[in-house]
């Protein structure tokens, strides 16, 4: 039986996202992880893989995109 991995750390920083970062946001019941492609002020738009999609978001609709290795959010 496969493990459940633990919440991810608290993204409570308000610093902008700047074009290339990665980030995650809450789309369909499920978090999914983008990459920004451009920045006006507090909106976002950022590139989905899966499912494949480009959505302008707000600041507090993203959070840093954290990976998950060793049992250690890096």
């Amino acid at each position: 039986m496969g493990q459940i991995r633990p919440v991810p750390l608290d993204d409570n920083d308000d610093r902008p996202f700047e074009p290339g970062n990665k980030v995650d946001t809450f789309q369909l019941e499920a978090w999914w992880l983008g990459v920004v492609i451009k920045r006006e002020e507090d909106e976002y738009m950022a590139g989905f893989m899966y499912p494949p999609d480009l959505l302008v978001l707000r600041r507090s609709e993203l959070r840093s995109h954290w990976d998950l290795a060793d049992d250690v959010w890096v």
